[in-house]
């Protein structure tokens, strides 16, 4: 039996866990050390957190040879992250705990939160980070509802960059590989004088061949370019405060991956136009890796942020961190979504988003209790200029949408005894959106915009009790909401006017977060219950008045998603690290009454599997590091199985993934700050969906995984 054919209980026998970094020969202890996270907005140990979360350092990051927030995803269980294909900066579509939102709308706000260094990304596009200087991923599983508040319904990934040393010293780092791709990250650390840090980063990526063979063109479709430029300053006021500033410009003319033609039987452009996919499982070409678009997925987008925090400590009890962040975009995309040699289903959509925040915070220890809480402002404004070819004929639609939200929340814990804790929080949020569209001879509100105010209030409770200094148990209730709003993207009045509400998820976790056999190996265990109340469904149709088509949002169902986690670290041998992580998942819609295809009745949906919520999923990383001659070499090789999920609404044969199972490995050598690494991803040569979508009785198109790809980099710390 090969090893892509094994059995994922077999593989999970034969592992007792993984360890993200392998340098723990250096380690005389030879011990798993403690992991301190900010899950919460303060440090703390991991292990001693009522709540599941996953942690990935710096040198785990660069032994994944991680280049953006897709390679972290078996880091975690229940977790899927893929670029939705559909817009430029490769907009994430994440997976968490079988909830998901794939929509490249930004009136449609995302379900998984994303945020670096604090500052949360309020669209899909940006998601996708590219880890450049990261110091630390967080994975926050569950509802996140009263410390990050709206739209981290499913959960949070939090990225954290390093800050300046005040040392002088820095980091180059060259990466090439398959299809022409070139990569140069450089960081430099210095100081001004003693209380002014300084810390500088730059970043060009290039990817001159795309994947993917056009057979009408000739070309290579898919190329990647992205660039980046970034600046943190650290200053030390004095009197124990401390000011940090981080300026980053980006600019990503990438092209959007490109799209095969899934069309069947049923569809306009299948059964009028005779642009059909071959099979089920196979697109108009024939082969997933092989489209005749007859037109590049050209896009681009170019991104300012700003990130200032100011923090106090004013005694040894009380500390005050303020935290302003401000993130400014301008992108446009042109993408050939029916992918097909004729100009049939063509869009252009070029369009600006700004976001800005503001969150002022006091933590508070002493005694028996240990308490967070603050105010919250978020504003966020977009506006969009849509033409869309359809046969050729062009229509043109625009929109604006702003939104306001303030917030106030808590969370803190109390010590009832030396073994039990007990944890209180809440958070209140208000807020306002509008929305204005303009659709020549169907929708012209733009200048008299329809506005709509929710209320929410998301709570949560948590009792853990500690059996001893290793072994801790907890039970944790917790809630959260994904906003409401307006349709982005109408053919029609109605949808344009009428808003949806919010969507809140309600969870019940118990877990069990342990280390045995002298910290050696390190068990943590959550079983989950989630229950979704008014579900928003993105629900594509032919639009009513006009010719195309138009996503409406609705608050149409119900569901229950449960399921158990489990991750194993092991520490077997000096030299030896291993870590694993299991995951299984029940997701099933307890109710779904919606009208589907725009005929006008409402039918029931509840049959339909939820997307991107596979029943098991399993990641195996292994690392063995070893002296050779005057330096330190080591191997690493990753395994992810994700089962057969479904990727589009309508659980479509021809949009449905396989199981599969990812591999990733590299060999490295390491000598006086000297780093040498060759590595491969994708060994096994999968050709799942990254993204899939059926469009409204009209077409189905798909954007496939990359294939196998082979690299070489080379490092050099210099202190």
């Amino acid at each position: 039996m090969t090893l892509t054919q094994s059995s994922p209980g077999i593989l999970l026998i034969c592992a007792l866990g993984t360890s993200p970094s392998p340098a723990l020969a250096a380690e005389p202890s030879w011990l798993l050390e403690e992991v301190v996270v900010t899950a919460r907005k303060r440090e703390e140990n991991m292990q001693a957190l009522a709540q599941s979360v996953s942690s990935i350092d710096a040198l785990a990051l660069e032994n994944a040879i991680a280049k953006d927030l897709r390679d972290l995803a078996s880091y975690s269980p229940n977790l899927i992250i893929d670029d939705s294909s559909s817009g430029p900066g490769s907009p994430a579509s994440i997976s968490l705990r079988g909830v998901s939102m794939q929509d490249v709308e930004k009136s449609f706000e995302p379900a998984i939160g994303v945020a670096l260094d604090g500052m949360f990304i309020g669209t899909n596009t940006g998601q996708m980070l590219q880890l450049i200087d990261i110091e630390r991923v967080e994975i926050l599983r569950g509802p996140q509802g009263t410390l990050f508040g709206r739209n981290s319904i499913g959960g949070v990934i939090h990225a954290i960059r390093s800050q300046p040393s005040g040392e002088l010293g820095g980091k180059l780092r060259l990466r090439v590989g398959d299809f022409r791709r070139g990569e140069v990250d450089g960081l430099l650390n210095f100081a001004i004088n003693e209380r002014l840090a300084v810390k500088l980063t730059a970043s060009h990526r290039r990817q001159e061949g795309g994947y993917f063979d056009n057979q009408l063109t000739g070309a290579q479709d898919g190329a990647f370019h992205y660039q980046s430029l970034a600046a943190n300053l650290l200053y030390n006021l004095g009197q124990r405060q401390e000011l940090e500033y981080t300026f980053q410009r980006e600019w990503d003319d990438s092209e959007a991956p490109p799209l095969v033609n899934m069309s069947q039987p049923g569809s306009l452009l299948c059964d009028t136009l005779k642009q059909c996919a071959q099979l089920p499982d196979q697109p108009q070409t024939g082969d997933r890796r092989k489209n005749n678009q007859d037109g590049s997925n050209n896009a681009f987008i170019d991104t300012d942020s700003h990130l200032l925090e100011w923090r106090l400590e004013l005694n040894e009890h009380y500390r005050l961190d303020y935290l302003f962040g401000l993130r400014d975009s301008d992108e446009s995309s042109e993408l050939d979504f029916d992918a097909s040699p004729i100009d049939f289903f063509r869009t252009l959509r070029p369009q600006q988003y700004r976001q800005s925040s503001h969150e002022l915070r006091l933590n508070y220890a002493a005694g028996d209790i240990n308490l967070t809480g603050g105010l919250y402002h978020w504003h966020s404004e977009y506006h969009i200029q849509q033409t869309t070819h359809v046969n050729a004929a062009p229509t043109n639609k625009s929109a604006r949408q702003q939104t306001d939200s303030w917030a106030v929340f808590f969370e803190g814990d109390y010590t009832l005894n030396d073994k039990l804790t007990a944890t209180l929080g809440a958070r209140y949020t208000h807020e306002d959106k509008s929305s204005g569209h303009q659709f020549p001879g169907v929708i012209d509100n733009i200048d008299q915009p329809v506005q709509q105010q929710w209320q929410n209030v998301s709570p949560k409770l948590a009792l853990r009790y500690r059996f001893d200094a290793e072994r801790m148990a907890y039970i944790t209730l917790a809630s959260g909401f994904r906003s409401g709003g307006f349709n982005g993207r109408p053919a029609s009045i109605s949808a344009a006017l009428q808003p949806y509400n919010p969507e809140t998820n309600r969870n019940l976790e118990v877990g069990l977060k342990s280390d045995w056999l002298g910290r050696r190996l390190r068990v943590n265990a959550a079983y989950f219950y989630m229950q979704y109340e008014d579900k928003q469904e993105e629900i594509n149709r032919p639009a009513p008045s006009a010719v195309g088509q138009e996503t409406v949002v609705a608050n149409v169902a119900t569901a229950t998603i449960s399921g158990l986690e489990l991750e194993l670290t092991a520490l077997p041998l000096p030299g030896l690290m291993l870590r694993t992580n299991l995951g299984l998942l029940d997701a099933n819609y307890d109710e779904f009454l919606a009208d589907t295809n725009g005929d006008g009745n409402i039918t029931d949906n509840s049959s339909l599997l939820l997307r991107r919520a596979p029943e098991l999923t399993l990641a195996l990383n292994v690392t063995y590091e070893w002296q050779w001659r005057a330096g330190t070499a080591w191997v690493q090789g990753n395994m992810h199985y994700l089962d057969k999920h479904e990727t589009a609404f309508f659980n479509t044969v021809n949009t449905r993934n396989p199981s599969m199972s990812l591999f990733n490995a590299s060999l490295n050598y390491e000598l006086t700050g000297l780093r040498l690494s060759l590595f491969g991803r994708n060994l096994s040569d999968e050709e799942g969906w990254q993204h899939a979508f059926d469009v409204a009785g009209l077409f189905a198109f798909a954007a496939p995984r990359a294939p196998r790809t082979l690299g070489v980099e080379i490092s050099k710390t210099f202190e």
